[in-house]
């Protein structure tokens, strides 16, 4: 029962991550895991957001953390509605950080679904329980964001790819956080544990968002097993905690979240903005009492960033089976 709970666990995943939102091609990057209730702020301090309304009965709900100094680059490109001529305004800007190219990469990456698509098409392909989906806020958004992407209809796919690859490329050269945390695993594979262990124990040591966060889960459950996914905890609480730790980094949780665009387009949940309301839609095995206990991980978790604990972040796990290829 435990094992189909994880495999159900990664196909969620999997779903969301096919909305894009980060398709890490040739990292050969695997799914996530727990969570915290803190945020950095552009000097890499973990700072805790007040708290809102509670939601769902649910007791203690997470300090939501809208972005802290979220950039004139991110947000351009977030709410752009015109994504090419984003990316023609910056793709030759000065870019020692790698933010531009970083921003630039999630903007075309998330538009790789959309691109040269018609909204019955994306309607079809964009369905997790392949039923019937009545919702015309769904329609609405898919034609949004159809419209947002159509400026890249003169590319082919594989131009499009290409540029993808290469933004990416230049954030992780340019040594953006979020993107150097989302080669972990290929790190892992090509130069072995302890360097891919020291590049991400530096990353939690500075400035820590939510796209760091996520590709730290992704880099330890690649480095530790599925064993390791399965002592955390229940499977649909595990699982969730880091998301909700991602939330707490600074990650936007709003209406923009890939969780939230996820339950809408691939479940017709559109009546949700925000991510605690959609996890249990995309995970309907994460009941109040889970969502409870996802809570009580997460933070444990940000309270594990914040003293450096390596051993409860997963640092020190020892894989039950070890990988042949790692070193």
């Amino acid at each position: 029962m435990r094992t189909r709970i994880v495999i159900a666990l990664l196909i969620i995943f999997a779903v969301v991550s096919a909305f894009l939102l980060l398709r890490v091609r040739n990292d050969d990057s695997r799914p996530l895991a727990q969570n915290s209730a803190s945020t950095s702020d552009s000097k890499g301090t973990l700072r805790r957001a007040s708290k809102p309304p509670v939601p769902l009965g649910i007791e203690r709900p997470p300090y939501f953390a809208r972005p802290f100094n979220q950039s004139k680059i991110e947000t351009e490109v977030m709410y752009s509605t015109d994504v090419r001529a984003t990316y023609e305004k910056y793709k030759s800007a000065n870019d020692p950080t790698g933010a531009t190219s970083y921003f630039l990469y999630k903007g075309l990456d998330d538009c790789m679904p959309f691109v040269g698509k018609t909204t019955e098409q994306v309607s079809a392909s964009m369905n997790a329980r392949g039923e019937d989906i009545d919702s015309p806020q769904r329609t609405a958004r898919i034609r949004e964001s159809i419209d947002r992407c159509k400026g890249f209809a003169d590319w082919d796919r594989g131009r499009l790819i290409g540029q993808v690859d290469e933004l990416k490329r230049r954030a992780v050269a340019a040594g953006y956080p979020a993107a150097v945390a989302q080669t972990l695993t290929s790190t892992l594979w090509r130069e072995g544990m302890q360097k891919a262990d020291a590049t991400a124990m530096s990353l939690l040591s500075g400035s820590v968002d939510g796209d760091v966060v996520l590709g730290i889960y992704q880099y330890l459950l690649a480095r530790n097993g599925n064993e390791w996914f399965a002592e955390q905890g229940e499977p649909s609480t595990a699982f969730n905690a880091w998301t909700l730790l991602a939330c707490n980094m600074g990650a936007d949780c709003g209406e923009r979240n890939r969780f939230v665009i996820t339950a809408c387009l691939y479940y017709g949940a559109c009546d949700q903005h925000e991510v605690i309301t959609v996890l249990p839609i995309v995970n309907p095995a994460l009941n109040p009492e889970r969502l409870q206990e996802a809570i009580a991980i997460e933070s444990a978790l940000g309270t594990a960033i914040e003293n450096r604990d390596w051993v409860r972040l997963g640092f020190t796990y020892v894989r039950k089976r070890p990988d042949p290829t790692l070193k």
